[in-house]
């Protein structure tokens, strides 16, 4: 017969088994399941920037009809001033036809890449997509001060025609 020095010997043996057992199932599923994650954010991060980037031509030639037309209304259309500001948008579109040209390929799952890989892939979506988005942000801002100076322009017109 066994005795209870014996039994929980074997009692505490088989526990400490069965635990390292359920650990490293648990770790795999976590491995699996953090991998799922990393893919769907990167997935997600790569449709925004996709989206982001191809927008970037149109807002910029966009920003440059508006500026030239704001350009022409003030008299400045031959203007140092505007001649530096073209020089710089010609750069800027070089860059997004540049951010175009290396988008990632959207038909690509993921699934055979490692964590550390995705991590690294994850981490160049995000470099590319905070240059994006400063491009973007910066026409933005340049199409809303050609706003302002189109409504200064208007509210001239209107104050000098009342006063005739």
């Amino acid at each position: 017969m066994i005795d209870i020095e014996t039994l929980t010997v074997i009692v505490g043996a088989i526990t400490g088994i069965a635990g390292s057992i359920m650990g490293y199932i648990s770790l795999q599923r976590l491995s699996k399941i953090k991998s799922l994650d990393l893919r769907l954010e990167l997935k997600k991060a790569e449709t925004q920037l996709i989206l982001t980037v191809n927008d970037l031509p149109e807002l910029l030639t966009k920003a440059k009809r508006s500026r030239e037309a704001i350009s022409s209304a003030i008299g400045q259309l031959r203007s140092g001033g505007l001649k530096k500001w073209i020089q710089e948008w010609e750069t800027d579109l070089i860059s997004a036809k540049q951010m175009i040209s290396i988008l990632p390929n959207t038909n690509s799952d993921y699934t055979s890449n490692s964590q550390r890989d995705l991590e690294k892939k994850l981490i160049l979506i995000h470099q590319q997509s905070t240059k994006a988005n400063a491009l973007k942000e910066k026409y933005e801002i340049e199409l809303e001060r050609d706003e302002k100076q189109r409504d200064r322009i208007h509210a001239e017109r209107n104050s000098r025609s009342q006063k005739n």
